[in-house]
């Protein structure tokens, strides 16, 4: 098998390959994996295209054929799908600069945020995983305070920016968000606890062996090791993400 492999590799040549491959993904931070794999691919390939596509169900557009990857968070994922480690989520607290909560003297309580509507962001995924504020609110019935639930983030970053409106997302969509408008990140609440969770890239056992596939994802695991230098560097200047000291 490794023979046949290192055959099949030896018969692939990105240079002059026109292969599209599909990636499915609803996360607002895709663009910043993007930026990083794209130029890479065109430099390398410049004859692949990369398809970024929507699918109501992205696990099932990967299992299916439908998608040659996604990008997603690492919960509740099924054995047979390979996945690769990009970032972790490395989840904040989005607000407007000059927010209430940014006024506060001491850490963040959980107690504190409840009282405030917000933004929540879709996943499309089970109960189990329903958006990244659960565990926060997991007891607010009927979702009172969501005054506006959406999957493309950056529709209501704006909003934000002009209300009290609040939101919990992950670090690389906040950065983008603080770069497009006044909004400031602050760190969750001290007495809420949270396992580590990962945004990672996944493929099925079927596109696993392919070598034009092997070594798209080759470009994904160099943005992930890049970007890994790029935030311990952030962290290094007190600019990374927010920390309670």
């Amino acid at each position: 098998m490794e023979a046949s492999e290192a055959m099949m590799d030896m018969q692939f040549d990105p240079s002059q390959s026109t292969r599209t491959f599909v990636l499915s993904s609803v996360m607002t931070e895709i663009s910043v994996v993007i930026s990083g794999v794209l130029p890479k691919m065109i430099e390398r390939a410049p004859k692949v295209r990369l398809d970024l596509s929507k699918h109501d169900n992205e696990i099932a557009a990967v299992s299916e054929g439908k998608a040659d990857f996604a990008v997603i968070t690492d919960v509740d994922l099924a054995p047979d799908l390979h996945r690769m480690k990009l970032y972790p989520l490395d989840r904040v607290l989005l607000v407007r600069k000059g927010h209430p909560l940014t006024q506060l003297k001491g850490p963040l309580l959980t107690r504190y945020l409840q009282v405030y509507d917000r933004v929540s962001i879709r996943t499309g995924r089970s109960a189990s995983w329903v958006g990244p504020e659960q565990g926060l609110f997991q007891y607010e019935r009927f979702m009172e305070h969501t005054r506006f639930s959406t999957s493309r983030f950056y529709s209501a970053w704006g909003a934000i920016e002009k209300t009290n409106l609040i939101s919990v997302c992950g670090w690389r969509a906040a950065e983008l968000a603080m770069k497009a408008y006044k909004l400031t990140a602050l760190p969750l609440p001290i007495d809420f606890e949270e396992t580590e969770k990962w945004n990672v890239l996944i493929w099925s056992d079927s596109k696993h062996r392919d070598p034009a596939h092997k070594w798209m994802r080759g470009l994904f695991k160099e943005w992930a090791i890049e970007d890994a230098e790029r935030m311990k560097k952030l962290k290094e200047k007190d600019l990374g993400v927010p920390k309670y000291k």
